[in-house]
């Protein structure tokens, strides 16, 4: 799934860049903004063409030619053309563990993770629009949806590391995990076949309710 868009930098003029040395950006920040604003053209220029020619039709020479870099830019970036659709979904999972760890003292496991998956919510929606690409994309191969399965699953098990770590036990956790992600699977679905259009945490409370009904962790 998407990410925001990074700001352009501010203009220097000359006069400023005398009179404040201070005020401009250090090489390591240029070379990250630069790697950044790369990173996004060739997700932009994928999206595109994935969009216009569909999935199987379009090379990673494409996407190199239309982002204006090389192939082996691309591949510095994306080890391959499957990577670029699910350009921000690993960072994502890293942040939801994050989030996991830190879990709010005497607060129930299941309010955890509640409040975890609301957090990465946020930022589905914050970036509907592309998400929303990405899943017109993903639903239009076979390739790409096993991908995501792939992908997905690393949200199951983070749920479930979570709530072992929380004593829950082992068989209980496992299935209250798979219980948690499907509902999460399913409720992401139907927002982004409406075209992100819904009210998405609003989406999610309703899904959080009925699996509160029937799980007390």
């Amino acid at each position: 799934m998407p990410g925001p868009r990074t700001a352009a930098p501010a203009s220097v003029n000359a006069t400023d860049s005398r009179s404040n040395v201070s005020s401009v950006p250090s090489e390591p920040g240029l070379r990250e903004r630069k790697k950044a604003e790369t990173r996004e053209a060739l997700v932009r220029a994928a999206f595109d063409l994935f969009t216009r020619d569909g999935f199987d039709t379009v090379t990673v020479d494409d996407i190199a030619e239309r982002a204006a870099v090389s192939r082996s830019t691309f591949f510095r970036y994306f080890p391959s053309k499957e990577a670029v659709v699910f350009p921000f979904q690993p960072s994502r999972v890293e942040r939801f563990n994050q989030l996991l760890v830190e879990p709010v003292p005497g607060e129930p496991a299941f309010e955890t993770v509640r409040r975890a998956c609301f957090r990465i919510a946020d930022e589905f929606t914050e970036n509907r629009d592309l998400a929303v690409i990405q899943h017109h994309i993903v639903q239009s191969s076979p390739v790409l949806i096993a991908r995501e399965r792939d992908i997905d699953s690393g949200w199951e098990v983070a749920i479930a590391q979570f709530l072992l770590r929380s004593g829950v036990e082992a068989w209980r956790a496992r299935i209250t995990a798979a219980a948690i992600f499907a509902a999460l699977r399913s409720t992401a679905y139907f927002w982004l076949s409406e075209g992100g259009e819904g009210d998405l945490q609003a989406l999610g409370e309703r899904s959080f309710a009925i699996l509160r009904e029937g799980i007390a962790v």
